[in-house]
Order: structure tokens, then C-alpha cells, then sequence
């Protein structure tokens, strides 16, 4: 690892990719070894090192700065060159390079990009190949600045895919909730697939979730169109349904989808670390809670789960919930293993 860094990449892109490295789960000691001998072989690495984390840590505050996203696609134009001009290098230090690329403008820890539409040959493997992709652990949430001057706020668990060219700005949400900030381009829409759905905008801002093949879609700002793709038809599309500022989309697998009335304030509040419920069934609750911390909550009684709650909780802090859960409802918490804890009725 040392000789890949010290042959192929300068100290700030080395830099980049032992934070990587050092983040990976898959972490062992050697690379750790490997990572103090490259700080002691130049003080200058080191010095990249430090700043590196000083970036991290002021995010997510700079990284929409314009000047930082000028960087980085500076970054990912010289990376994509190098790519191509160097066909022997393995796939493995393509990814790891980009890494690098993207972690020294100090985007998010979690990101991981890929040789932009390249092959291995050196070809444009056009929009079938993702040029990006962010994700979020479980407890997470990140703002990302996209391409085109978008901003992405994803939430937990959640992972997208992206790919932008001259005709189209287009999105996967692989899973979990983001928020889009759009840029206005009325001659490139900006569009989200999710499942079986489609959500197309120009410039606005709303949020899409997908969770268990149901689509959530929620509107802030502007307007957008929501279609679903028939399956097995390809082409085929039902009508659309047009959503403005304040309403809402519920789409399921199968069956019918409606518009409604958003509440935004309960809608978007993981923007802000909360999670809001009104009358909201226990059970569900839990569920919610659940998609925030690797500590699970269980309810083993029907007739608990059925009790509603109303109040706001800050996501990723189980003992609080569980805390209201014994005030309120009498009931009583069981840590069964580190990652579970049983509801139960009092006695």
C-alpha cells in the first residue's frame, strides 16, 4: 500500500485514501502500520493528513461552498485522465484513487466514487454505469453536494446513485430517505427513480423515500411529477401525478396511490435529528426509531402496539423513547442482547 501511494498519488490524494482505508471495516492492523510508516516517510503527509481531518470535521458546513465543488470537479477531471492514460492499473486503485479525490475536498467520510463512465478500455460506458455513489450507515445523515449544483441530504441507511451528462441529471435511490435540493435547469430535468417510480423536477425541493417497495414523496418547494414505470412493460407508463409545494405522494407495489396533504413538519423532521409522531400506533413508532440506532425495539404484546403516541424523540437515542414508553404507557423494557431491547406490558 505504501508503494501505491508514494508511485500514483500525490500527498493530499494519499491522504485521502488512508482515511478511507482507516474507515473501512475491513481495516487491520498491517494497514494501520502501513499508514504510520507513510506519515513518518514525509512530513508533508502528514501534514496532508492533519488538514484532511480538519476538513472532515468542519462538515457539512463547507462542503457546498462553491469553491469546494469547483475542486472537486478539477479532482475528478484529473482522476478520470489519469484513468484512461494508465489502462494497467487494477480496478481496485481506480476506486481507491477517486476515493482519495473526493475525501481531500471533503465531501462525506462515507462516499465512494468510481472511474467516471470509463471502462476498462478506456471507453464511455454511458448512462448504464454509475458515476456515483453515496451512502449513510444507520444513525447517519449527510449533505452532499451533487454535480449541477444540487444538494442531496440523505438519511439513514440510505444509499444513491447518480449520473449526470448534457441530456439528463438523473438519480437511483438504491434505498432508505433523501432530500433534494434541485438546481433550477429547465433544459435538464432532474429526475429520481425509486422502484417502480419516477419522480421528475426541474427546480424545487422535496424529499423520496422507499422503504418495503413503498414510495414516499414529499414536496417543499416548486413542483414535481410522479409516475410509476408498469413492470414487465418497458417504455409503458401510467399517468402522471403532479405534486405541489406542501403535498404529498403515497405509492405502494401493488394497489392504489394517492396524494394528500403533507405535514412537513413531521415529514422532513429527520432533517433536523427528530422524528415526529401524532396518534401514531406504537408499533409503528418503534419501527421508525428502529431505522435510526442498531439498538432494536421490540413489542411482543398486540395490545401495546396498538397504543398510539403523539410527541417528538431525537433519533438514535433509544433510552429516551424507551424512558417515555415506561413513563407514559406503564410498559416495561428488557434488554435482551446488546442489540435488542423487549416492550412489554407492566405488570
Amino acid at each position: 500500500m505504501n508503494e501505491i501511494t508514494d508511485k500514483v498519488m500525490d500527498a493530499e490524494e494519499a491522504a485521502g485514501f488512508w482515511d478511507a482505508r482507516l474507515r473501512a471495516p475491513d481495516c487491520s492492523d498491517d494497514d494501520r502500520k502501513a499508514h504510520e510508516q507513510w506519515k513518518m516517510a514525509d512530513p508533508a503527509n502528514a501534514r496532508a493528513f492533519e488538514a484532511l481531518q480538519a476538513m472532515i470535521e468542519g462538515l457539512p458546513s463547507i462542503a457546498s461552498k462553491p469553491e469546494i465543488q469547483s475542486m472537486r470537479a478539477a479532482a475528478l477531471a484529473r482522476s478520470s485522465e489519469r484513468h484512461s492514460n494508465e489502462p494497467e492499473r487494477t480496478n481496485w486503485l481506480r476506486i481507491g484513487g477517486a476515493i482519495a479525490a473526493c475525501l481531500v475536498l471533503a465531501l462525506v467520510p462515507a462516499l465512494l466514487f468510481f472511474a467516471p463512465g470509463l471502462t476498462d478500455d478506456g471507453n464511455s460506458t454511458g448512462i448504464d454505469a454509475p458515476l456515483a455513489v453515496y451512502s449513510t450507515a444507520v444513525g447517519e445523515r449527510s449533505d452532499v453536494p451533487l454535480a449541477d449544483g444540487s444538494i442531496a441530504t440523505l438519511n439513514t441507511d440510505t444509499a444513491i446513485d447518480f449520473h449526470f451528462d448534457r441530456g439528463s441529471r438523473a438519480v437511483h435511490l438504491v434505498q432508505g430517505e433523501a432530500f433534494f435540493d434541485v438546481a433550477h435547469d429547465p433544459d435538464q430535468p432532474f429526475v429520481v427513480y425509486a422502484g417502480k417510480y419516477e419522480v421528475i423536477a426541474v427546480g424545487t425541493a422535496f424529499s423520496v423515500k422507499s422503504v418495503d417497495g413503498t414510495l414516499d414523496v414529499v414536496v417543499t418547494e416548486g413542483r414535481v411529477a410522479v409516475r410509476r414505470v408498469r413492470s414487465g412493460e418497458t417504455g409503458r407508463q401510467d399517468s402522471q401525478t403532479f405534486l405541489d409545494a406542501g403535498q404529498q405522494f403515497i405509492g405502494r407495489p401493488t394497489g392504489r396511490s394517492f396524494r394528500l396533504k403533507a405535514d412537513l413538519d413531521k415529514a422532513i423532521a429527520w432533517r433536523n435529528g427528530r422524528a415526529v409522531f401524532d396518534d401514531t400506533p406504537l408499533a409503528r413508532a418503534a419501527e421508525e426509531m428502529n431505522r435510526y440506532s442498531a439498538v432494536k425495539l421490540r413489542i411482543s404484546d398486540p395490545d401495546l402496539a396498538r397504543k398510539t403516541i403523539d410527541g417528538m424523540f431525537i433519533t438514535g437515542n433509544q433510552d429516551s423513547f424507551v424512558e417515555a414508553l415506561e413513563t407514559y404507557f406503564g410498559a416495561r423494557a428488557k434488554r435482551v442482547s446488546d442489540t435488542e431491547i423487549l416492550l412489554e406490558p407492566g405488570a
